[in-house]
């Protein structure tokens, strides 16, 4: 009789190996559990300050809550913002603000990126690096409130340059002007080179394949034309995370707005997050408040997650 020989079940041989090597973790993570209990701190730090403030301002959205106490309501606070004249006027500031932050807040960045990238000399760009980084030493709200005295209607610079050239009729309340309140807010930080935003360009422009940039230096000697061609498909990585850092920013920031115009006048330079910030803190509507900043959540994340799907580059992937 012919011997039958029993062949394990591929599948049993997967579970075996699978369950071994489930096995093997856990014995390696056993063996260096002090190093796991050295995180508990970091993970419960984390968890106190980082995570439950967001967890409950998704709570307290549904609510009526006030500082003390408050009662849930569903979607009452939401259903309450689509009436909300103030509100809407401050996604409308929004959208310029955002609009306007995309291009001051990458194009001036990125063409002193490519000039500190064109230097032959390493010490000058070591030079240039840090002078741009010196600003940002001064406290912030130092800056802002010497723009705010660069603005003023009778004392600033720009209304006495103008007067001192004979263009008196050109001063104007730049702050206190419905029509020229925003403008002026976007006119903030100008030239607009943001030393952290350069230097992110500066590394991923560094970081092109120099075989690259000298092949193509043998076929054109056009700047622009290897800007174009090999510089921004290769940076796209780094153009995309400046984008949603910027997106971050403009819809979560409300600094310009409390320390320069306090929002006005009216709601010319109101914003959503300024809104959500004096509806919970001087009117306290903190559940009102939450809404405005689940919502803002939403927004911020689902531009994110649409400009990291929509701005890609096949030269990214290949490097």
């Amino acid at each position: 009789m012919r011997d039958i020989v029993h062949t394990p079940h591929a599948g049993a041989s997967n579970y075996q190996t699978h369950s071994a090597s489930q096995n093997t973790l856990l014995q390696r993570m056993w063996r260096a559990k002090r190093y796991y209990l050295y995180l508990v701190p970091i993970f419960a730090l984390l968890g106190v300050f980082s995570y439950y403030p967001p967890i409950m301002a998704l709570y307290y959205s549904f609510t009526n809550f006030n500082g003390v106490s408050g009662k849930f309501i569903g979607l009452e606070n939401f259903s309450d913002l689509a009436t909300d004249r103030i509100f809407r006027a401050s996604i409308g500031n929004a959208i310029k603000l955002l609009l306007a932050n995309m291009v001051t807040g990458l194009i001036p960045p990125l063409l002193v990126a490519e000039l500190l990238f064109s230097l032959r000399s390493r010490r000058m760009g070591d030079f240039y690096r840090t002078a741009f980084l010196i600003p940002t030493l001064v406290p912030a709200i130092v800056i802002i409130m010497t723009w705010r005295y660069i603005y003023h209607a009778r004392y600033g610079l720009i209304n006495s340059l103008l007067s001192a050239v004979g263009l008196d009729f050109l001063a104007h309340d730049w702050l206190g002007s419905f029509d020229t309140a925003l403008p002026a807010l976007i006119f903030f930080g100008f030239p607009w080179i943001n030393a952290t935003i350069m230097l992110i360009l500066l590394a991923a422009l560094i970081d092109i394949p120099r075989e690259l940039i000298d092949a193509f230096r043998l076929d054109s000697t056009s700047t622009m034309q290897r800007i174009m061609h090999v510089d921004l498909p290769y940076i796209v990585g780094a153009i995309r995370l400046v984008i949603v850092l910027n997106i971050i920013a403009t819809l979560q920031g409300f600094n310009l707005q409390f320390a320069m115009t306090g929002g006005g006048p009216g709601t010319a330079t109101t914003v959503p997050a300024f809104h959500m910030f004096s509806q919970a803190f001087f009117s306290s509507r903190f559940g009102y408040g939450s809404a405005i900043g689940t919502l803002l959540f939403l927004v911020i994340a689902g531009l994110t997650v649409l400009t990291r799907r929509y701005l890609r580059s096949g030269i990214e992937y290949e490097a």
